[in-house]
């Protein structure tokens, strides 16, 4: 590192800026494999090249590197490949909005001159995000960033496709597929979202005896049959005849099938294929007709006559005027309906009959099954992997194809001549291998995005050629990822990594929390709530971002946003360096040891709580409770090192003490073992204080991870019971009114047995209790407060001028006024028409002043009887 000293306070934007630039140059990032050690491996969930980063990108990437970081430092290859998604829909609808902006369409400039200008624009745009993750931190290997449209992924991607296709687990069939008429292109079932909306239920007559309940009225023209359940003795009389399509006239069958509900609706249901999934899957038992009545773009068509180019939902209104005015409306009910949207543009999809490329799951998810199941996969926390499970073993067939540009271009060639089609890794040369015709046309559709994500954890290294990175770095370590993506993507990298490698694409799947708003709603740019982790960065610096972050990185429950958490890790780093600071002035010209000697109950007491610490943060890391990790780093360095151990020793350097350099030495052991265990949350502070401490340092970037080592129970008893007594004086003296400086007699009672333990210590009860005089024996005092601490009595003697009946007197004014506002607001709070009014976050507050006023009141109380009796 290029300083010499330390600066009087932490700039974390200088010491991030220098420090990534140190490691940069170094190349400390890079991952090369080495026989002789293990690998630790991790793909990163590559970002869209559309986004920014956004909440889930800092918590899911903070994590990743803490592991990243901690692997590498038990001496292991870690390697971190970087990249991005080329997000078909999300990019493609980006260039076209520039295109709007001309005047033009895609269609106006052709496709590949459209295709030039999404390049031109990823290139220009695209990397955004990655420079967004390096003020983050991440300590991913550059050098390997890989694009899920770059030439080695786009040569594994047919490599895929042309096996599948050729094992006939690719194929091509009119289905019902999610349409959506903004994109106009399909998406899976995954890529649809489902949201409440408030309809309507619409009975309309078919005739005397039958009446049908539906949802979508104008889509009546494509019926094709009207269904019943066979055992509903309401209408057994009436299968196998038939009834009239209202104002379509057509005739249509009544059939039976045991999937109509006879409490839904009518219980009658009008049949269309076409438009209906369950409608579908009816229409193939019973070898129905397919009838069509909406456009690509969700508007009506000639079969609709009178109708035709009404938008879908202007034409619901219109038809069901006519229904009404004809006397064909019987009634119409309000319904709440789950209604699917396009997760890109959140347009209501439609169920839409088309030509597109499927892909056969079930015998792809067999053994990925069987890996969840026994073990070989496993997912934490373990309750996800029922969400797996449930996906997996209830899969239906994949909608690979949209109908976009941009994309990897389904790599099928369909013959002129005689319509054969043919799967080719390389664009054909020769003629057709079915009857030599040489005019083919390449299938217009490109595949879903998730296809080319699906290949991620070997396709960047190298696959399909047997590279030495593929065999060694693959299987990977541990996938990390947010639930939300544990089917579009988890599963599918799973399938296909046994379908194509023959083993599991990781050992570990870690479903981290979401960060939700401070009133428990997801985040969404959109609606004003997002959090920009840049602003955070900006305002709290990368570690004390990264330390809130992981502050909060439960497995139990998702966290809700505070900015509290950010502010505490910034002042968290900020207590870190001054404390440094300090500690190298007191230790300065010493030189470290690995074996201190310790001079001192505190000094045994700081070096086991540095063992008991390093076998925390371990295991805490290790099994994936970032938070607990956190929380251990802090309580240490916060409340033991700082307000214990600095405190304690700070009267040895303040004279010639003898004991001073095994004392200092105890010091840098224990900020030296903290340096390393706190590195990977707190990559840039720690790396910047390490090459200030005593002795030779290579880089903390790649300095072991300690082990635990000194163990001293005894010392770690005895020195709770000191902190107990002095914990229990301070109390007293805040119970009493006494200044923090101000000096004052304590009594300590203990029997003979335990005097020794504090005479021994009783510098450090004086010093830390502010005790003048310390008196320590068996003999109770007359009037004082008292504390029990185990078999030890604390005793803080009334002083001389202490009025007792005015401090009753204050107390009891301070309790009457914290219950009377205590009632206030508890009648606020039982008022009915404040809760219906108020916002959540009004009412919330009101709550928190209910707790704090009840506290105080309590408080107070307590106080009382100190002086009063019970």
């Amino acid at each position: 590192m290029s300083t010499t000293e330390l600066d009087k306070t932490y700039d974390a934007k200088t010491v991030e800026s220098r420090t990534y630039q140190y490691w940069m140059d170094n190349h400390h990032f890079r991952a090369t494999p080495d026989p002789n050690k293990e690998p630790f491996t991790i793909v990163i969930p590559p970002p869209n090249i559309t986004g920014s980063l956004h909440m889930g990108h800092a918590l899911d990437n903070t994590i990743q590197d803490v592991l990243i970081r901690y692997h590498r430092m038990l001496g292991k290859v870690a390697c971190w490949v970087p990249g991005t998604d080329h997000a078909g829909i999300a990019t493609q609808t980006v260039v076209e909005k520039q295109l709007k902006k001309e005047g033009k369409t895609r269609h106006d400039v052709g496709r590949p001159e459209f295709l030039k200008l999404v390049w031109k624009w990823k290139e220009q745009y695209g990397h955004t995000i990655v420079g967004q993750l390096k003020r983050l931190g991440v300590s991913c290997d550059w050098e390997r960033e890989a694009f899920t449209m770059d030439a080695a992924r786009s040569r594994a991607v047919r490599e895929v496709f042309v096996r599948l296709f050729e094992k006939g687990d690719i194929y091509r069939g009119k289905r019902l597929i999610n349409w959506c008429p903004h994109c106009l292109t399909a998406l899976s079932d995954l890529e649809v979202e489902h949201e409440e909306s408030q309809g309507a239920l619409y009975f309309l007559k078919y005739s005397d005896e039958i009446t049908i309940a539906t949802t979508r009225p104008e889509t009546i023209f494509a019926d094709v049959a009207v269904a019943v359940n066979p055992t509903d003795e309401r209408f057994q009389h009436l299968i196998g005849k038939t009834c009239k399509i209202p104002l379509a006239n057509r005739e249509i069958p009544i059939i039976a099938d045991e999937a109509v509900l006879t409490d839904f609706g009518t219980g009658a249901l009008k049949i269309t294929p076409a438009h209906d999934p369950t409608d579908f899957e009816i229409g193939q038992r019973h070898h129905l007709e397919q009838l069509v009545c909406l456009t690509e773009t969700g508007k009506l068509n000639e079969l609709t006559g009178e109708f035709n180019g009404l938008d879908r939902f202007k034409a619901r209104g219109a038809v069901t005027a006519k229904l009404e005015a004809e006397g064909l409306l019987v009634k119409k009910e309000e319904h709440l309906n789950k209604v699917g949207h396009c997760y890109r543009c959140n347009t209501v999809i439609e169920p839409y009959l088309s030509d597109q490329w499927f892909m056969n799951m079930k015998r792809l998810a067999e053994p990925a099954i069987a890996a969840v199941k026994n073990g070989e996969v496993r997912f934490v926390p373990d309750r996800y992997s029922k969400t797996y499970l449930a996906w997996m073993e209830n899969i239906r067939d994949w909608c690979i194809s949209r109908q976009i540009w941009w994309g990897h271009r389904i790599p099928v060639w369909t013959c002129e001549a005689c319509q054969h089609r043919q799967g080719y890794i390389e664009d054909p040369t020769g003629g057709c291998p079915k009857c030599g015709d040489a005019r083919y046309e390449q299938d217009p559709d490109v595949l879903d995005t998730w296809f080319s994500s699906g290949l991620w954890p070997f396709s960047v290294f190298g696959w399909p050629e047997q590279t030495a990175d593929l065999k060694y770095f693959y299987p990977t370590s541990v996938l990390v990822t947010g639930r939300d993506i544990i089917n579009l993507w988890v599963a599918r990298m799973i399938m296909l990594g046994y379908e194509f490698l023959g083993e599991k694409p990781y050992s570990d799947v870690h479903i981290h929390a979401t960060i939700m708003t401070r009133d428990g709603q997801r985040m969404s740019k959109s609606k004003g709530t997002g959090i920009d982790p840049l602003d955070l960065i900006e305002k709290y610096g990368a570690d004390g971002t990264r330390f809130g972050l992981m502050s909060q990185a439960t497995q139990s429950q998702d966290v809700r946003h505070t900015e509290e958490r950010y502010e505490q890790g910034r002042n968290f780093c900020n207590k870190i360096f001054n404390a440094v600071k300090l500690s190298l002035t007191l230790a300065k010209d010493v030189q470290p040891t690995d074996r201190p000697e310790p001079t001192s109950l505190a000094d045994r007491w700081l070096l086991t709580r540095v063992s008991q610490l390093t076998r925390k943060v371990r295991a805490a890391i290790e099994g994936y409770n970032f938070d607990q990790a956190a929380g251990a780093l802090y309580e240490f360095f916060w409340t033991e090192l700082c307000d214990w151990y600095l405190e304690l020793i700070k009267p040895i350097f303040r004279e010639d003490a003898p004991q001073q350099k095994r004392v200092a030495q105890c010091l840098i052991y224990a900020l030296d073992h903290y340096m390393r265990l706190s590195h990977p949350i707190m990559p840039f502070l720690t790396e910047e204080l390490w090459h200030f401490l005593p002795g030779e340092r290579q880089p903390l970037i790649h300095a072991p991870m300690p082990e635990p080592g000194w163990e001293d129970a005894q010392a770690v008893s005895e020195m709770e019971t000191l902190q107990a007594v002095v914990r229990a004086a301070r109390n007293l003296r805040a119970e009493l009114g006494l200044l923090p400086k101000q000096k004052a007699e304590i009594c300590l009672v203990a029997p003979a047995a335990g005097q020794a333990l504090l005479e021994q210590n009783r510098p450090m009860l004086e010093a830390l209790a502010m005790a003048e005089p310390l008196t320590i024996g068996e003999s109770r005092p007359g009037k004082a407060l008292s504390q029990g601490v185990g078999e030890l009595e604390v005793f803080l003697p009334f002083p001389a001028d202490f009025d007792l009946s005015r401090e009753v007197a204050r107390l009891q004014k301070e309790l009457a006024d914290a219950q009377k506002l205590a009632e206030g607001t508890e009648r606020k709070l039982a008022n009915q028409a404040f809760l219906d009014k108020a916002k959540a976050e009004v009412v919330a507050k009101e709550r928190e002043r209910l707790a704090d006023y009840q506290e105080r009141a309590r408080g107070a109380e307590e106080r009382l009887k100190l002086f009063t009796g019970p």
